[in-house]
């Protein structure tokens, strides 16, 4: 019996010890790998605001920054290196840790951050994945992670096979087709005009009437500018234009004021282009054409301020 339990306990110390040998090794070579996979794609456009960029002005945001913001135009106006690291499907949180590992890092000049006004309610979308990679690495992201997340899921990001569980394949491929050339686009993904078998329809957007504004988004928003003023950074915010009539004024005047009381400025564009459909290819996103009009017009902007 006493034979049978310590060979049962040695079993299970070598299964440990093995499982452990693995994670570490799995993290230390996808870790090896992140740094070395480009600069193309959401992974790649994350890694790089977290731990590389160090342009004086840097864009942030979810697919509306991607496509509708193009650094060649405000380097060109302002004189300014500028890098886009907007990001398909990442929303406020994932912005707020985008921008505050940069702060972290060093101190840009300025600070472009596409921003809508439904970010700051209860139940809007605002996926955290993607920061997994970077639990235990970045003092902000560790923090936040540890805050929104379940006890359960913070214990499991100690490790690395989970922290990279649905990352191993795509890191593993941005690594192979990785060829270390210039983003000549700096970030922007310009999106070329779409043929629509139908005209754009002109759609009212609302808000459900049961929509809160959450108060750890708040906290968290607030967090973020102060942060950016302490660091000595500029931060603007912007809505950029959709091919939908905003009804939700409401949140517009709360940014806009949450934003006069913290001192920075909140330019709401998205009624801009109301009249030119044929500047977007979804209600949501300018095309190429309307992204090169559209940044012509911030770039022209900031220059005068």
């Amino acid at each position: 019996m006493h034979k049978g339990i310590l060979k049962f306990c040695r079993s299970v110390l070598i299964v440990v010890a093995l499982v452990t040998i693995v994670d570490v090794a799995v993290g230390y070579l996808m870790d090896w790998m992140m740094p070395r996979t480009g600069n193309k794609g959401d992974l790649c456009l994350t890694n790089l605001g977290v731990n590389v960029i160090e342009t004086p002005i840097v864009i942030v945001g979810s697919s509306r920054a991607s496509h509708h913001y193009d650094p060649r135009i405000f380097a060109d106006s302002l004189g300014k290196a500028t890098y886009n690291v907007g990001t398909d499907g990442c929303f406020f949180t994932h912005n707020c840790c985008v921008i505050n590992s940069i702060l972290e890092r060093y101190s840009p000049e300025l600070i472009i951050w596409e921003f809508e006004p439904s970010y700051l309610l209860e139940h809007s979308a605002d996926d955290i994945t993607s920061m997994y990679l970077y639990y235990n690495k970045r003092d902000y992201i560790t923090k936040t992670l540890n805050d929104v997340l379940p006890r359960s899921e913070v214990i499991k990001l100690n490790s690395n096979i989970y922290r990279y569980n649905s990352k191993f394949i795509r890191v593993l491929t941005r690594y192979l087709q990785n060829n270390d050339t210039p983003d000549e686009h700096s970030g922007y993904e310009p999106s070329a005009p779409k043929s629509l078998k139908e005209p754009l329809s002109l759609v009212e957007e609302k808000l459900s009437s049961t929509s809160v504004i959450d108060s750890s988004k708040l906290y968290r928003f607030k967090e973020t500018i102060e942060n950016a003023k302490t660091k000595g950074c500029k931060i603007v915010l912007v809505n950029s234009p959709k091919y939908a009539i905003d009804t939700n004024v409401y949140m517009t005047d709360t940014v806009t004021n949450l934003c006069q009381e913290q001192g920075v400025s909140f330019m709401d564009c998205s009624q801009l282009y109301i009249n030119h459909p044929e500047y977007f290819n979804d209600p949501s996103h300018l095309n190429a054409i309307g992204a090169d009009i559209y940044t012509k017009h911030i770039a022209s902007i900031l220059q005068s301020n």
